[in-house]
């Protein structure tokens, strides 16, 4: 089951990634904010990500037992 979750999350993560590029690319080229956004989109995934893993398994252990 976790392996599964961790499955889910990097999948989802990777489409929430391309649907965020797809509608922000053509501004930040024109603005030339392309680097400070990846880099802070790319934080505060990595920050999100590690949230939600840290409450998975946990999740995961109620709701197997």
């Amino acid at each position: 089951a976790r392996n599964t979750a961790v499955l889910y999350n990097k999948a989802h993560n990777a489409n929430l990634k391309k649907k965020h590029y797809t509608a922000v690319a053509p501004w930040c080229y024109l603005t030339g904010t392309t680097v400070a956004l990846r880099f802070w989109h790319d934080t505060t995934m990595l920050q999100e990500w590690h949230r939600s893993a840290s409450v998975l398994p946990k999740v995961l252990l109620l709701s197997s037992s």
